[in-house]
């Protein structure tokens, strides 16, 4: 009972002074200026989630997995593969890693398709600029450069990365916390999977 106590009370205290959003992150429009966005978030922690910054963006129209096989198919990509989709994680009371694999983005594809079976929860997520490194060419093309200069008014510098993350619903993140500035760019891509 002392245990269910203390959790309780950490709880309320996470809540009450680290966690100001409960009931959710606030939501607001991409109309946003680059200097309100900086004083009223950037500047105070504070998370948000902007809607509408991609509209414009022509990958929001094309990209999908027959547009990725069609453009990038038979290219080599980095993926991480772990037992259970937890990757760059404390289990067991260690950090652990995924293992890092090779396949062409096509063989990625049929595992999220699941057209064929892989041993393990496959997803990309190398950090350290693999937009730019492993697909930089091929699917840049598809973005516009409005968020990332932004993002360079934001932070008064250019981005030192710019990733790409792909899984299913089994690929995991584990809540960490990040000690340079990011600004992430989230879409979800929905794919029809026919069966016969």
């Amino acid at each position: 009972q002392q245990l269910d106590a203390a959790f309780v009370q950490l709880s309320s205290e996470v809540r009450d002074l680290y966690w100001p959003y409960y009931g959710g992150v606030p939501v607001i429009d991409a109309d946003i200026s680059p200097f309100e966005f900086y004083r009223e978030y950037v500047s105070k922690s504070k998370p948000v989630v902007i809607r509408g910054m991609l509209d414009d963006w022509p990958a929001m129209e094309k990209w999908n997995h027959e547009y990725f096989r069609e453009k990038f198919g038979s290219n080599e990509v980095s993926v991480d593969v772990t037992p259970d989709g937890h990757g760059d994680c404390i289990i067991d009371g260690r950090f652990v890693e995924p293992e890092q694999i090779q396949l062409t983005f096509d063989t990625f594809l049929d595992i999220m398709e699941k057209k064929k079976h892989w041993n393990g929860v496959c997803y990309i997520q190398k950090q350290n600029n693999n937009f730019t490194t492993e697909f930089e060419g091929v699917l840049w093309d598809d973005l516009l450069p409005n968020v990332l200069q932004f993002g360079k008014e934001v932070f008064n510098k250019e981005a030192d990365a710019v990733n790409f993350w792909m899984g299913d619903d089994k690929a995991v993140s584990s809540l960490h916390k990040v000690t340079s500035l990011q600004f992430h760019l989230t879409s979800r891509i929905h794919t029809k999977i026919s069966t016969v």
